[in-house]
């Protein structure tokens, strides 16, 4: 059994918590998840302290589901990293959240799990500073280049930690409705779709 943030692995069930269309939408194993199912498997398990890095227009949905969950009991909010005064004002005022301009150690240090919403050039760094003390979930794209995503799996595994990127619609029910339809027509020579949010 294992905790990483955004998935709950228990036995051989596997649930992921996507944001997607203003709702959260719990699956397991591609279908919806009802209620008491995920406080069934929560209550094997501790209860995560997630931390959040960056709180811009994206940022702040992921902490108005990371808020959801914990009222539901599924996660423990242990603060918000962001980077500007601003920010730290405008978030401080609207949340009884701790509030960081800095990422400090012993922060990472007492939370199980980071989640990383902030422009992709600062990914890797963060990353690969994160991955020494606790887990991390970071928004697409990990990196930016297939180098720096090696350095992270290298990492992750000298760690012994893990590293999710954000790619929540992998669990989406229509996905496992596209894959049904792409196999019944052989093997496809070309893709092309557009997400309309």
């Amino acid at each position: 059994m294992s905790v990483s943030p955004g998935i709950v692995v228990a036995g051989d069930v596997v649930a992921g918590v996507g944001v997607g269309c203003g709702e959260t939408v719990k699956f397991v194993e591609g279908k919806a998840l009802k209620r008491p199912m995920i406080v069934k498997i929560m209550s094997k398990i501790k209860i995560p302290r997630i931390l959040l890095i960056g709180a811009g227009h994206f940022g702040k949905k992921h902490l108005r589901v990371l808020l959801e969950l914990e009222k539901e009991e599924m996660c423990k909010v242990a603060g918000v990293v962001v980077r500007t005064k601003k920010s730290l004002r405008d978030i401080a005022s609207k949340y009884p959240l701790p509030v960081f301009s800095h990422l400090p150690t012993k922060l990472l240090q007492g939370v199980d799990g980071v989640d990383i919403v902030t422009p992709a050039p600062t990914h890797f760094s963060l990353v690969k500073q994160i991955l020494k003390h606790t887990n991390v979930l970071v928004e697409k794209p990990l990196t930016l280049t297939s180098h720096e995503a090696s350095v992270l799996s290298k990492l992750e595994k000298k760690n012994k930690k893990t590293v999710m990127v954000g790619h929540i619609y992998r669990f989406h029910p229509l996905i496992g409705k596209l894959k049904t339809i792409l196999r019944s027509l052989g093997k496809p020579h070309f893709i092309s779709g557009k997400y309309l949010n």
